[in-house]
């Protein structure tokens, strides 16, 4: 379920991403984080996450909610640490918090923030030039709080 939903959020930065694979920021505006790395805003829109709760008896139980999706390409070193993700996720959020206030108001509880983290020069170097489930990418939910990291994996060799 976790696979088929980040292949889901992929296929909306396909056009995008898939048209400058190795300058995927080129003509956006760059954000630097903490550690060195950069992104730039690939897409943004309004999504539904679907959490589920299996159970062996066959109780088991899913809730759907309103999301906001970002998907950024990153530049930088690529690490499959989920602290160092988790990091820049947050900072992440927090730029785009600054940036539209109002996608944050509300309810902090819910899970209403994704990121998703695409790395094209990571792909480039490989040899993969089409966005398809070998590209790298990393993705989260989030509380509106910037809070609270869901993973839904780590897509890399």
């Amino acid at each position: 379920m976790r696979y088929l939903f980040a292949c889901l959020l992929m296929t909306a930065a396909l056009p995008a991403a898939a048209a400058q694979p190795s300058a995927a920021c080129k003509g956006q505006q760059s954000y630097a984080l903490s550690d060195g790395s950069s992104w730039c805003l690939l897409h943004s829109d309004k999504t539904t996450l679907t959490s589920t709760l299996s159970r062996d008896d066959g109780n088991s139980k899913s809730s759907s909610n309103q999301a906001h999706i970002f998907v950024v390409a990153m530049n930088g070193a690529f690490s499959k640490r989920m602290g160092t993700s988790e990091k820049r996720m947050k900072e992440i959020c927090q730029v785009m918090r600054s940036k539209s206030p109002d996608l944050f108001a509300g309810r902090t509880q819910d899970r209403n923030i994704i990121v998703s983290m695409l790395w094209p020069e990571k792909a480039a170097a490989e040899g993969i030039q089409k966005l398809d489930h070998r590209f790298p990418n990393q993705a989260a939910a989030m509380t509106k709080k910037c809070s609270a990291l869901r993973h839904f994996g780590t897509r890399s060799r």
